[in-house]
């Protein structure tokens, strides 16, 4: 089996962070209602001046128009990296204000039924078949056991892409075997 010993600490806590919000299913939704709203909103009331004929002009409902179609399409492309800064700075905030531990010891023990990890002085114990899904990113390896909790696994505590990958194959092949495993067995 596997075992990881490793310090997590806010920059890892940042990286999850980050690919959470970019891969999590509603937050990828809250996103797109994010980018879709200015223009949803906006551009369809600007042809409500069209219902006032005593303020209708052609060439002023064009600009408006023109206008707010650029702004509607920079809005769209600027919304994530502007969500990215804010997650940023709510992590520098979270940190200084002491909400996130700074560094934290981890152990991470992979067994035959179950994943354990011990943070400082608390342990979660998590079954294979409590696992929703496994994702990787730039960063790390991400266990989710639930909507939004993961088991962080850092790309810096493998050694090569050999045990990086050997890892990959571990996890899924345990995570499958559980899956097909009716309900009450396990």
């Amino acid at each position: 089996m596997f075992e990881f010993r490793f310090t997590f600490g806010g920059s890892d806590y940042l990286a999850f962070t980050m690919h959470h919000q970019q891969n999590n299913p509603v937050d990828r939704k809250l996103l797109m209602i994010s980018r879709l709203a200015f223009p949803v909103i906006f551009i369809p009331a600007q042809f409500l001046s069209l219902l006032n004929p005593a303020q209708y002009d052609a060439a002023s409902l064009v600009g408006r128009l023109l206008l707010f179609g650029l702004v509607s399409i920079a809005w769209f492309f600027l919304v994530p990296p502007v969500l990215r800064l804010m997650t940023r700075v709510q992590v520098r905030m979270m940190r200084k204000h002491g909400a996130l531990q700074s560094m934290q010891n981890v152990v991470l023990r992979f067994e035959d039924d179950s994943v354990t990890e011990i943070a400082g002085e608390t342990e979660v114990k998590v079954r294979y078949s409590g696992i929703t899904r496994i994702t990787g990113g730039p960063a790390g390896i991400y266990i989710y056991f639930g909507p939004v909790q993961a088991i962080p696994v850092p790309l810096s505590v493998f050694q090569t892409a050999k045990q990086r990958d050997d890892f990959w194959y571990f996890i899924h092949g345990k995570w499958e075997a559980a899956k097909e495993v009716p309900q009450g067995v396990n």
